[in-house]
């Protein structure tokens, strides 16, 4: 079985728009790619699609490159939708990213769409930040440094800042203790607990 490798790095300086790729190394910040329109501090710093599912696109009549589906990150033998939710990757000898999103919602007006009449992305697309910086280029290898919990439908999105959501499921539940005080002298906490710090879509 073949190491998995990166084809290509791409980025385009808007959201929606066909990427281009860029040659020799190229810096990853703690942010993403400079430049790139999805660089930012949010969850979905950079993207990934295997090159494989751009082979499955080619007979739409069009010529596909690596970019023309808006990802980041190019891969090639890394089957990216069995990874799950807080999976690190790891690429080249530096830079380490941590899945966070599986697919996500297409965009109906936008360019790959709109050219190509259909966008592999959301179905089969990944998104990651950043943990690590450093540089990668095409022709470094994948690594696959750790898993994360369960894999998540399409769109499902991270919404935490800790430890792999693995780590979270397998914490012990402590006992529930009842209270002869008045629980409803207790005051209510405003704002929603559920609330997180990132925008899944």
């Amino acid at each position: 079985m073949n190491q998995p490798t990166v084809v290509a790095v791409n980025i385009s300086e808007q959201r929606g728009k066909r990427k281009h790729t860029l040659q020799g190394p190229v810096t990853i910040t703690l942010l993403g790619i400079e430049s790139d329109a999805h660089a930012g501090d949010w969850h979905r710093q950079l993207s990934l699609l295997a090159q494989e599912s751009i082979d499955k696109m080619q007979g739409h009549g069009l010529v596909l490159q690596p970019g023309d589906f808006a990802e980041n990150i190019t891969t090639q033998d890394l089957d990216l939708l069995t990874l799950p939710i807080g999976t690190r990757l790891q690429i080249g000898t530096a830079v380490t990213m941590e899945i966070t999103q599986i697919g996500k919602e297409c965009h109906l007006g936008c360019e790959i769409r709109k050219l190509v009449g259909d966008c592999v992305m959301p179905r089969e697309g990944i998104f990651a930040r950043v943990i690590t910086s450093g540089t990668i280029q095409a022709g470094d290898i994948i690594t696959v440094i750790s898993k994360g919990g369960t894999v998540a439908p399409p769109g499902a999105a991270s919404t935490r800042a800790g430890p792999p959501l693995s780590s979270v499921s397998q914490m012990p539940a402590g006992p529930l203790k009842k209270r002869r005080s008045s629980l409803t002298s207790r005051p209510k906490l405003p704002g929603s607990l559920s609330s997180g710090p990132w925008n899944a879509t």
